[in-house]
């Protein structure tokens, strides 16, 4: 049986339901955006994809993005590595803060690398406070990323 590809993210937004659900997790708007650039509806996003956070709430603010507890991001990445969920998967870390947790802090966004047990990429975190979305043409090799990954994989 061929396992879904694995997307993890930071943590929950500021808005995020306290009793969101693991069916909602990397949803909302950053779930939404990656649908479109993968040219698939918002259903297809949620059952097509694992997804999970590393850290498991909202840590507040830090100027214009979120605070990122980077030591245990770590600690929670070790966690993954442990229990096998990443296994024999395509992984997407979502921000460059989810690749430093993992120690992958040399790397070209929407490159494959092989890891341990599994290969992961890294691509923008999804939100739109990231000004990187703000250019054509980085929306441009987003979007054929995304629809390349669904080819494949799912």
């Amino acid at each position: 049986m061929k396992l879904r590809p694995m997307l993890i993210g930071q943590a929950p937004g500021p808005g995020a339901n306290r009793s969101s659900t693991p069916d909602e997790i990397l949803g909302g708007k950053a779930g939404k955006r990656i649908a479109d650039l993968a040219g698939i509806t918002y259903g297809e996003y949620l059952l097509g994809f694992t997804r999970s956070n590393l850290i498991g709430s909202h840590q507040g603010k830090s100027g214009k993005g979120d605070r990122f507890p980077i030591e245990l991001a770590r600690k929670n990445a070790v966690t993954f590595l442990m229990n096998g969920i990443m296994a024999n998967r395509k992984v997407v870390f979502l921000g460059q803060n989810v690749a430093r947790a993992f120690n992958a802090d040399d790397f070209f966004l929407f490159t494959w690398y092989p890891g341990c047990c599994f290969d992961y990429a890294v691509a923008p975190h999804p939100s739109g406070v990231s000004h990187w979305w703000n250019d054509p043409q980085h929306v441009k090799s987003a979007r054929l990323f995304w629809r390349e990954l669904v080819e494949d994989e799912i």
